[in-house]
């Protein structure tokens, strides 16, 4: 199953091409050569599978729970809040986080980072 979504990943994302029309007016088709960005379709799915390898690859089992489910970071599409039970802890998951998500190019944006 993994291997057929990634096969039909790789069919969307590689030798596309476009037409754009505006008004009754239709360009000729071009190649797509950019990569996936954030307004793409499947940028929230793929980063999410992502996401989650990272998290996993960290190993930390900090976290809150909530009811019967213990929730370690919690994300929404490429928002996540680091939760520690002081600054040095969360400071330690920092730079797990960072460190994990570079192994899969993933980059954490300073400017964005609030601690």
């Amino acid at each position: 199953m993994l291997r057929k979504l990634i096969n039909l990943i790789k069919a969307t994302m590689e030798n596309s091409e476009i037409k754009i029309k505006i008004a009754n007016s239709t360009t000729k088709s071009f190649k797509v050569t950019s990569d996936l960005r954030q307004k793409d379709a499947l940028f929230p799915i793929l980063f999410d599978l992502v996401l989650e390898k990272v998290v996993k690859d960290m190993n930390i089992s900090d976290g809150i729970t909530l009811g019967l489910s213990k929730i370690d970071f919690p994300a929404n599409v490429d928002d996540i809040a680091i939760i520690g039970d002081n600054i040095e802890i969360v400071k330690i998951h920092c730079k797990k986080l960072m460190d994990a998500a570079n192994k899969f190019g993933l980059r954490i944006n300073d400017k964005k980072r609030n601690i």
